[in-house]
This record gives C-alpha cells, sequence and structure tokens, in this order.
C-alpha cells in the first residue's frame, strides 16, 4: 500500500486511548479521521489516502524535526511481505492493534527495530545518519509476523504479537502459532544532514528532542476483509510479489 501522511496530532489511540494531547506527536499515515478517539468502527467507515482505497487501516510513527521543525515524509509504502512460514500465513484479523520499537530507550541497543540510512548508501544504524546532498533520510520499521490467535491487542500492545523463529522463512513459535505477514513501513524523508530529532517522551515529558534510536510505530488494522485476504492468498501464498492492486507483477 502506498500511504500519505495525514497530518500530526498529540494522540495515540492505541497506547492512549481517549486522551487527546495527552502523547508525543504522531504523524499519521492512511486512514483520514485517526485522533484519540479512534475505534475500528470509525476506520472502516472512514475514507483514506492509500492507494488501495480498501486499506483503510491507521498507521503511525513519531514526526521527526530538523532543527526543532518538523518534517512530512516525502513517501511511505507499506508492505506486506511472506517473511515467516509463508504458505500458512492468515491474514491480520480485523482490529488487531500493534506497536513495535521502544519509544524510552535511553540507548541504541535498547531498540534493535530502529533503522535509519541513506536512500542510495549500503550504511544503517539505529540513530540518525546525516545523509548527504543528493540522498535523503529513510527509515524501515518491520513488525512481528506471529499472533497469538486470540488477542487483538494486549496490556503492552505487543505481547500478543511475536518475531517468527529462525529468521526469513522460519516458523512461528507455540505460544503464537498463526503466522501473518510481515508489515514493513519504509518511510522517505525529503531531508539531509544532521538536526535530527524525534517526537517522543523522556523523564515523563513529551519532547520533540527524543534520539533516533527510539523509533516506533503502531498499526491499526481496518483493511477491508475480503481485500486483504485475496492478497494474502493471491500474493503471499501464491509466491508473487504484487502491486497495489493485489495482482502479480512478478514471482
Amino acid at each position: 500500500a502506498n500511504c500519505a501522511s495525514k497530518g500530526r496530532s498529540p494522540d495515540d489511540p492505541i497506547v492512549r486511548p481517549g486522551q487527546a494531547g495527552a502523547s508525543h506527536v504522531h504523524e499519521f499515515f492512511g486512514n483520514l479521521t485517526t485522533n484519540a478517539y479512534t475505534n475500528l468502527a470509525s476506520l472502516v467507515n472512514g475514507g483514506t489516502n492509500c492507494d488501495p482505497q480498501a486499506d483503510r487501516s491507521a498507521y503511525w510513527v513519531p514526526t521527526l524535526y530538523q532543527n526543532g521543525r518538523p518534517v512530512a515524509p516525502e513517501s511511505v509504502t507499506i508492505y506486506y511481505q511472506g517473511i515467516t512460514d509463508r504458505l500458512n500465513v492468515k491474514p491480520h484479523p480485523q482490529g488487531l492493534k500493534m506497536v513495535v520499537g521502544n519509544p524510552l530507550a535511553t540507548s541504541a541497543d535498547q531498540n534493535p527495530a530502529a533503522r535509519w540510512s541513506c536512500r542510495g548508501q549500503s550504511q544503517s544504524s539505529r540513530d540518525f545518519l546525516a545523509c548527504p546532498a543528493g540522498s535523503k533520510l529513510e527509515t524501515y520499521l518491520d513488525f512481528p509476523t506471529c499472533w497469538d490467535g486470540r488477542n487483538l491487542d494486549s496490556a503492552d500492545h505487543k505481547s500478543h504479537m511475536a518475531f517468527g523463529l529462525g529468521g526469513l522463512g522460519g516458523t512461528c513459535p507455540a505460544s503464537h502459532p498463526v503466522p501473518v505477514p510481515r508489515l514493513e513501513f519504509l518511510i522517505t524523508y525529503p531531508v539531509t544532514g544532521g538536526g535530527l530529532t524525534l517526537a517522543g517522551t523522556r523523564n515523563g515529558a513529551n519532547v520533540t528532542t527524543a534520539p533516533g534510536y527510539t523509533f516506533h510505530g503502531d498499526f491499526f488494522n481496518a483493511w477491508d476483509v475480503a481485500a486483504l485476504r485475496y492478497r494474502v492468498e493471491n500474493c503471499i501464498v501464491a509466491g508473487y510479489v504484487c502491486g497495489t492492486n493485489g495482482q502479480w507483477i512478478q514471482q
């Protein structure tokens, strides 16, 4: 799915539902109705800026700042990939919520989910890189691939999900037996150089000066059920790369 920013606000309908303005600032993609009061019904009935229109999910990440000024992403691609037990992958259930990353990390090794790079460059880092002229800042964020099969959320918004065992082509642990597509955000920002920070929470206060290794992301699934199932079966299980319309590009 190719999505765009619908704007930013200090809301988080997963971590702080119903508490408008209580979160650090997030950049929201996809569903146009997302706010602190978002629920599955509001998403299903809301519009989206994603291609395809069948994806009414809400996606969000902390807002990026350069020298104290917010920067909107230039492009956002949401990949759904067959990484764990591809032949048995099931669609994410509608209403599933999940969070990946550690917004409270105090060092890079406390957040392996964070990954920054520069377009056209091979180097990557958990903290920001100063991209050279002619390049752009990019981030990849990978979500867990195994679901417990019961809960659409959990107290920490993570425990109902797990990463697959054995890397690419691995299997799910017995505690989380249902393989789902790996959700991957690829976000490109039109910035080079330094002065980069994130919105975040430091020592209990919401700030705009958090380091790059605190990067994290949220997903609230509101795909049309049939449309997502079709893509999982026609693309992932069948072994094809597909476009946003769910049609084969290559095997």
